[in-house]
């Protein structure tokens, strides 16, 4: 299949709630680093994925959950 949907950060004053599976985390992750550079809002990300191993950007995730604190 390919992509569908609108992935746009909107700019409002409530947190960002994000929900991602699989490969989908693609265009969720660019909006999140956008969303640390140019926001103060918290952000919630929910991620799925089959496995531990199988986590896309995993190392990059986990940076950006540091660098959100």
């Amino acid at each position: 299949m390919r992509p569908t949907g609108r992935f746009v950060l909107h700019d409002r004053d409530g947190p960002i709630v994000a929900f991602a599976g699989g490969s989908g985390i693609t265009p969720v992750i660019s909006i999140v680093k956008s969303a640390l550079v140019i926001t103060a809002r918290p952000i919630v990300l929910v991620y799925a994925n089959r496995s531990a191993d199988a986590v896309i950007f995993a190392t990059e995730l986990e940076q950006l959950e540091v660098r959100a604190r």
